[in-house]
């Protein structure tokens, strides 16, 4: 009977990172302070200070009817509006780089005075062509009323442009209310605030193809999502999951892979990714068996070249087999018809180490090892 000599190589590292991918990425932002009643760098339209045009206010408005500091959020944008001369003055913001986008919004807080928005409504648009064409994104048409409110715009038609301009109008009407504009902010959304991030992420029943994952948590879905190493998800990756346990299988044997879960919190509020790494395990086997044929090798130890010989009871068929000490069979050459083997093999090719090399057929098994050097 054929005796079985197993190499196990059994790769069972586990390496739980268990840090968060930062869902949330800001492209540009400005709360409009630091430079008293200047604007930030590249900020360009109508905005020469005290002459009915958009203005940083530091304490409330010059002139006589202005609204003053409103709700002490200052220092912030607004437009100074006396003058009834209809014409339309813009704000326009530094070019924003969206290329790398995934889910990306404008926000920013809005203050209307009055709450007046019929006789100078404000508006905002986005160009990517550098201004020369402009979309409408936002229109105050509901007013919002005297409180700071918190606009957000979706601009995930943006995505992609390498260069994005932002630019709010109104125009000037006696009518109008002083609109105030502040904490502007281009980027992805902050959805991790409120939604906390799974624990205690461990990987167990680990073999070649297949593994076990669970993690605690206290929400019922989660999204999962794994590759073999380097693997990292993209904020809207993910596969939905109802369980805080996965079974995974179909792996590659030997392979370092990276698995991630995230809390899903309820529409647009997911928490960041945490991940564990993990290595499935490699089994692979050389077979030990009782020689029926001695295999003489020589030299041994060699440098990959060298000859083998061995005599046969009968003649046969027979397969040589060369075979490194993972098991696996590097080179193959069939003999038909003989009853003795005298053969020159060049493996020059090939690592230092141990090797084994075999002869067989459909009746016996003979083994030897040799040392390349």
């Amino acid at each position: 009977m054929k005796s079985i000599l197993h190499f196990w190589f059994t790769a069972m590292a586990v390496i739980s990172i268990a840090y968060s991918v930062n869902a949330q990425t800001t492209y540009y932002e400005t709360d409009f302070s630091g430079n008293g009643t200047n604007f930030p760098n590249n900020w360009t339209g109508d905005i020469n200070y005290d002459d009915y045009n958009w203005i940083i206010s530091t304490d409330g408005l010059p002139g006589d009817g202005h609204p003053g500091n409103v709700g002490g959020n200052m220092p912030a944008v607004c437009f100074y509006d006396s003058n009834d001369d209809g014409t339309t003055k813009e704000l326009i913001s530094p070019s924003i780089n969206l290329s790398s986008a995934t889910a990306p919004e404008l926000t920013f807080i809005y203050y209307n005075r009055f709450g007046r928005t019929s006789t100078a409504p404000v508006k905002a648009f986005a160009s990517t062509d550098n201004g020369s064409n402009y979309s409408e994104i936002w229109s105050n048409t509901d007013g919002y009323g005297t409180s700071w409110t918190t606009i957000t715009i979706d601009l995930s038609s943006f995505i992609g442009f390498s260069s994005v301009i932002i630019k709010f109008n109104t125009i000037h009407s006696n009518s109008a209310s002083y609109p105030y504009i502040d904490n502007f902010r281009v980027g992805e959304p902050d959805n991790s605030s409120s939604c906390d991030i799974p624990t205690n992420l461990a990987v167990s029943n680990i073999t070649s193809t297949s593994a076990s994952l669970n993690w605690s948590g206290s929400v019922n879905d989660y999204k999962y999502a794994y590759g073999s190493n380097p693997y990292s998800p993209g904020n809207n990756d993910g596969t939905l999951w109802s369980s805080t346990s996965k079974d995974i299988s179909g792996l590659d044997e030997g392979t370092t892979y990276n698995f991630y879960v995230k809390a899903v919190c309820g529409a647009g509020s997911e928490s960041d990714w945490t991940e564990i790494q993990f290595t499935t395990t490699t089994t692979t086997s050389v077979p030990k068996v009782n020689n029926k044929t001695n295999i003489n090798i020589y030299p041994n130890p060699n440098n990959g070249k060298f000859t083998i010989n061995a005599k046969l009871n009968s003649y046969k068929n027979v397969t040589i087999e060369i075979i490194n000490i993972t098991g696996k069979v590097i080179l193959t050459k069939t003999l038909n018809n003989i009853n003795y083997i005298e053969e020159v093999i060049d493996i020059n090719n090939v690592s230092k180490g141990i090797y084994y090399i075999k002869v067989l057929n459909n009746s016996f098994v003979s083994q030897e090892k040799f040392i390349i050097e």
